[in-house]
């Protein structure tokens, strides 16, 4: 996650990809994520990291609500 919080429109596309994550989704999630590539689980190396970063997603989400 970048340092700054993201902006309402990269945290909605920011929680889809999470929720693909989360699914289990990675490669349907990697495309997803293609159209905005930096800071972002591509450059994560493992499920894990993934998930954790889809984690923190949504959390970031569910404050904003």
């Amino acid at each position: 996650m970048p340092a700054s919080r993201p902006s309402a429109t990269r945290l909605r596309a920011y929680e889809r990809v999470a929720r693909l994550i989360l699914a289990g989704r990675m490669g349907r999630a990697t495309r997803e994520l293609a159209r905005f590539a930096h800071g972002t689980p591509l450059a994560l190396k493992s499920d894990a990291e993934r998930r954790a970063w889809a984690e923190e997603v949504l959390a970031l989400k569910a404050g904003e609500a």
